[in-house]
């Protein structure tokens, strides 16, 4: 019986982190203007549970046949309500807004960008500093793979 290693999936990609506060269809057209790139909206969405609610993450992809590489621009933060139980005696019911991470490690990036690259066409500081002169978005950096905590939320598809 084969046993399948998941460590040798995760070195093949680079990510990027992204802090800006506007949505993701206007990152997206943000950076097709400024890179050249063609970045289209998946049409399902990153999925993960926790406590019983689905949580979605919007997601954009663009392959690029010249270079043979795939990019992911993906939501790093989705937002749901934890619903308490009322207690007879509470003048008002309490909800709890929270918020889950893919990447908890990194929760200032509200979205990341990964790349995957076999063939290393892409310059991904070159990527970081185009992406920093876009206005609106406050700062792009790199994100060392060794910072990762939880890579199996970075497959897709």
């Amino acid at each position: 019986m084969y046993k399948l290693e998941l460590d040798s999936f995760y070195n093949d990609f680079s990510l990027i982190g992204i802090s800006a506060t506007i949505e993701g269809f206007k990152i997206a057209y943000l950076i097709n203007k400024k890179m050249g790139f063609n970045f289209s909206k998946c049409r399902n969405d990153v999925m993960m549970k926790v406590k019983n609610n689905s949580l979605a993450f919007e997601i954009f992809k663009f392959h690029n046949q010249k270079t043979r590489s795939t990019l992911y621009l993906v939501q790093n933060k989705s937002t749901y309500t934890l619903q308490t139980t009322s207690v007879s005696n509470a003048l008002f019911d309490v909800d709890q807004t929270l918020h889950k991470y893919l990447i908890n490690s990194h929760k200032q990036a509200e979205y990341l960008i990964k790349i995957e690259d076999d063939y290393n066409h892409m310059n991904t500081k070159a990527m970081v500093s185009s992406l920093n002169e876009i206005p609106q978005i406050v700062s792009a950096f790199e994100i060392p793979f060794e910072d990762i905590k939880s890579p199996e939320n970075l497959i897709f598809e």
